[in-house]
């Protein structure tokens, strides 16, 4: 999901690749986006670093025969100078639109003021977890940068030593004074989803940008164990060593089975909340999709609890099985969990995984694929409600105990592309909806053409569709629907996607949200052309605001 807002985007570059980080910046910036990069020196670069650096040291030969101190090129060494060449190389920078582009980009190493106190996002289509397979050699910007003359690794370190322990010592106290005391408890309402009991949604760039939360105000990317903004891993104590630490855990369930958790009036889903005192709650409902993630966040004794009850629930909406060879009834509850905390659930050669099936009798099945755009895996858990409860507090305790491996997740939201997802049961039982490999269709590939004006995307297969969101300030949308509906009207038939506008402003800073579903490629057209009346709308409007000016001067 793909969205536009007028507000800056922090984006951590930890753990992102240089060349696709920069590619997607640089399509940002030109767009009119502002961007600011922090902890530039921990992005990296596939290959081994040996061989990073002899091309390092082959570029550092080059140079104009005339003049070369004042011509260049200038051989940058410190890492955001790198990534700044990077996106330069990708922007017609010495034309009007590029150099206001480069404007609108920042770049730093480590997490300076007023940063430290932002939320920070990543982009999942140029994180290196999911775009480089495992065993892939890389090597990060810092060391790089480092053997070929940049002197300042030492004093980043430092100071970014000091700001996680400032960081630190806020979140301690931010535990000890509210919130997760169990004494107080607030009642929310049903139609508040997990991004208003959590966190608020970031997905911002291209496909998705996620938040990574590490400021003081957002927990700390070294410990989240999303529906999208404060990570739910970020509901997790400092040092949990107790079974009243607390975590949030998340579960994939069909539409109808959310119907069923949030009952009439959201009257089930409230019950739950008062009786086991958890924070629940279901994402929103998305147009097209069948899946929604439900997440419960509290102590690893009220989670289990509060899935003993929910689990009960489906099963008493449920019609009663044909074969009664069974006394009790049984069920299964898809888990997601980070790709990282998977070995502390499985264990070595499946031994805590095969302890965990034998104590609690519950059938445990963890999927081998991450799914789509995001780094976490499903754990099916098949049983009796009392056996699948028992599995979920084996399961929540070996997520405390290895908690910090949780770090930089990046959670699943389902979305359009993903029907795959939406059935339910195969013929074994198991969830049919595993096979989760990346499509290619998530990423429009360079020279792919957009459709047809007269063959629009709906007429392509549902499983190709992509759903696509952008804030469009309240001011602008007029420009963009036109008189009568006509610009909005050519933007549809130009790019073949679906556009719908909200009535309503997203929220109090007035931006409307416009929902764009196509194929990617016709969504990609779709914003190309949206951007641009935006642009030209701008223009007009200096234009207009500068010979205003002029007539009063005169």
């Amino acid at each position: 999901m793909a969205t536009f807002s007028s507000t800056p985007i922090v984006i951590d570059g930890k753990g992102h690749l240089l060349g696709r980080l920069a590619s997607i910046i640089s399509k940002q910036v030109l767009s009119g986006q502002k961007i600011v990069v922090v902890r530039c020196e921990e992005i990296n670069i596939s290959g081994s670093f040996f061989r990073n650096k002899l091309r390092y040291h082959n570029f550092l030969h080059k140079r104009h025969i005339v003049n070369p101190k004042k011509s260049g090129p200038f051989h940058h060494r410190a890492p955001s100078k790198i990534l700044f060449r990077a996106i330069r190389g990708m922007v017609p920078h010495k034309t009007a639109r590029g150099t206001a582009a480069l404007e609108r980009l920042k770049l730093f190493e480590g997490v300076p003021p007023p940063y430290d106190r932002k939320k920070r996002m990543v982009v999942p289509e140029a994180l290196r977890v999911l775009r480089l397979k495992p065993g892939r050699k890389y090597c990060t910007v810092k060391r790089l940068s480092h053997e070929v003359g940049w002197g300042y690794k030492d004093v980043v370190d430092r100071l970014e030593e000091k700001r996680k322990i400032k960081a630190q010592a806020f979140r301690e106290r931010k535990w000890l004074c509210c919130g997760w005391r169990g004494t107080r408890r607030t009642r929310v309402s049903v139609s508040e989803s997990p991004s208003h009991l959590f966190h608020r949604p970031a997905a911002i760039l291209p496909s998705l940008l996620l938040i990574i939360p590490d400021s003081p105000h957002t927990m700390s990317a070294e410990h989240p164990l999303h529906q999208s903004t404060a990570s739910p891993a970020a509901s997790r104590s400092p040092s949990p060593t107790s079974a009243h630490d607390v975590l949030t855990l998340r579960a994939l369930v069909t539409t109808k089975e959310a119907g069923v958790i949030i009952g009439k009036g959201g009257k089930n889903v409230a019950d739950l909340r008062e009786q086991t005192g958890v924070r629940a709650g279901v994402s929103k409902v998305i147009p097209g999709v069948h899946e929604r993630v439900l997440t419960v966040g509290g102590s690893v004794d009220a989670i289990a609890k509060a899935y003993n009850l929910i689990i009960t629930q489906l099963v008493s909406s449920s019609p009663p099985p044909v074969s009664l060879s069974s006394s009790s009834p049984h069920t299964s509850i898809r888990l997601l969990i980070s790709h990282n905390l998977m070995g502390t659930v499985i264990g070595r050669n499946g031994l805590k995984i095969k302890a965990i099936q034998d104590a609690s009798g519950a059938r445990m099945v963890a999927s081998k694929e991450m799914l789509p755009q995001s780094t976490e895996r499903i754990v099916e858990v098949q049983g009796s409600p009392e056996a699948i409860s028992r599995a979920i507090e084996e399961i929540a305790k070996c997520l405390l105990e290895d908690w910090e491996r949780g770090a930089g997740t990046v959670q699943f939201q389902p979305g359009v592309g993903e029907e795959r997802l939406g059935s339910r049961r195969s013929a074994n039982g198991f969830s049919g909806g595993l096979n989760t490999r990346r499509s290619t269709g998530d990423v429009p590939r360079r020279g792919s053409s957009p459709p047809s004006p007269h063959s629009p995307s709906m007429t392509q297969s549902p499983a190709n569709l992509r759903t696509q969101n952008i804030l469009i300030p309240a001011d602008m949308v007029g420009c963009i629907i036109g008189r009568n509906g006509s610009k909005i009207t050519e933007i549809r038939r130009l790019s073949g996607s679906k556009i719908s506008i909200a009535k309503a402003p997203h929220d109090n800073s007035g931006e409307r949200m416009f929902t764009i579903i196509g194929t990617p490629a016709a969504n990609e057209k779709a914003l190309f052309l949206l951007y641009n009346q935006l642009e030209s709308e701008k223009e007009r409007r200096i234009g207009r605001e500068q010979q205003q000016q002029q007539d009063s001067q005169e």
